[in-house]
C-alpha cells in the first residue's frame, strides 16, 4: 500500500515503486527496467532517489517508503503495455497457414472423392469410409510441425552460437 515502509536488503526484490528514505549507498541492479548492466548506487539525499520494483538490491540496506504498486509501478506498467500489444502473425506463419490449408484440404478432397467412387463401385459406407480415412492418414503431413519446429531450432542454436538471446522461435524468421 502507498506509505507503506519495506526493509530493504541485499538480493532483495523490490516489491513496490517508492522514495528511499534512508540509506547509505545501497546499490540497485535496475537491468530489467533499463536493461543496464551495471548497478546504480542510490544515496536518500539524492533527488533521483526513486527505487522501482521489480529490480533487485545487490549491496547494503535501505528503508523504502511506498509510492505506487501492482500495475501502477513502473514494471507493471510495462507488463501492461507488453500484454495489451497485438500479436500480429509473421509472414512466414501466414504462409505456413496456407500451405497447410492446402496440404490438409487437398487430401481431404482426395478423400471425399475416393469414398463418393467407392460407394458407386457398389462396395457399403463402412468400406468406403474405411478407404478415405487410410488415404488421409498416409496423405495428410502429420510431421510437418515437428519439421517446422526443427528448423527454428536450428536457427536459434546458429544464433545462439554466436551469442545472440532469442526469446521466441518465430523471431528467427526476421532475422534471416
Amino acid at each position: 500500500m502507498p506509505q507503506d515502509w519495506v526493509l530493504l536488503g541485499p538480493n532483495l526484490v523490490i516489491p513496490a515503486d517508492g522514495y528511499l528514505e534512508e540509506s547509505q549507498g545501497i546499490q540497485i541492479d535496475e537491468s530489467v527496467l533499463t536493461g543496464e548492466s551495471l548497478p546504480v548506487k542510490k544515496r536518500n539525499e539524492d533527488p533521483e532517489s526513486v527505487v522501482f520494483a521489480g529490480t533487485r538490491v545487490l549491496t547494503e540496506t535501505g528503508i523504502l517508503r511506498v509510492l505506487r504498486t501492482g500495475p501502477l509501478t513502473q514494471y507493471g506498467q510495462i507488463v501492461q503495455s507488453i500484454s495489451q500489444a497485438p500479436k500480429e502473425r509473421t509472414p512466414l506463419q501466414k504462409t505456413l497457414q496456407r500451405l497447410v490449408q492446402i496440404l490438409i484440404g487437398a487430401p481431404l478432397g482426395l478423400c471425399a472423392l475416393l469414398a463418393i467412387a467407392r460407394i458407386k463401385q457398389g462396395h457399403g459406407w463402412i468400406d468406403a469410409l474405411m478407404s478415405s480415412a487410410t488415404l488421409a492418414i498416409a496423405a495428410i503431413p502429420e510431421e510437418f510441425p515437428v519439421v517446422f519446429t526443427f528448423y527454428l531450432g536450428v536457427g536459434v542454436y546458429r544464433l545462439a552460437k554466436r551469442k545472440a538471446l532469442v526469446r521466441r522461435g518465430v523471431s528467427v524468421e526476421n532475422i534471416g
